[in-house]
């Protein structure tokens, strides 16, 4: 049975489980919305006024901050920082740097050897839904794709996705990741 919700309201299922948002919310940098065709919720970052266009258009992907719920596909443990420890171990981290206080890039050594194309970001002072630092993945250009994900309730993984150029903002990022997921506020049926 589908929960009832009013019109300002968003009813989503994730893996048998009901939640319930607002259908709009204001983030720090635009306003933002839940979706069920789109399976989570967006929000808009940038630092760039430009990047809005003429406030009709603009580059979704450049701007978008997507968030994307789901029970499947599932990547393996380790996953977030828990990873990088494990890397740290088996001496795969080349290169850690402070790029300020409270974010730190990394550079590993992928699965074959090589070094990876991707820099990883760490919030170095914030704590995931895990306890962890939160990280982020991203890719050079021209790929421009960052990425992350992590267990949010039980059976439902949280996958981030972002354009490359905002991963020097991730520690704000992903603060803003962890207010949007907290609107949502599980049915108990």
């Amino acid at each position: 049975v589908v929960p009832k919700s009013s019109k300002d309201e968003i009813i989503l299922k994730i893996n048998h489980q009901w939640f319930i948002g607002p259908r709009e919310y204001s983030s720090m940098s635009r306003r933002g919305y839940f979706s069920m065709g789109r399976g989570g919720a967006v929000f808009f970052w940038s630092k760039k006024e430009s990047d809005f266009g003429d406030g009709k258009y603009y580059d979704f992907n450049k701007v978008a901050i997507e968030i994307f719920f789901r029970s499947y596909a599932i990547p393996p443990e380790p996953r977030g920082y828990a990873k990088i420890e494990k890397f740290e171990k088996e001496g795969r981290v080349l290169e850690r740097k402070t790029l300020r206080k409270g974010l730190d890039s990394l550079r590993i050594k992928g699965d074959d050897g090589n070094l990876s194309t991707y820099t990883t970001y760490v919030a170095t002072e914030l704590k995931g839904f895990d306890g962890l630092p939160p990280v982020v993945a991203c890719g050079p250009p021209p790929i421009n794709d960052a990425s992350t994900g992590f267990f949010w309730h039980y059976g439902v993984y949280v996958d981030i996705r972002m354009h490359t150029q905002h991963c020097a903002d991730w520690p704000e990022i992903y603060q803003e990741i962890q207010r949007v997921i907290q609107l949502l506020k599980k049915v108990e049926q």
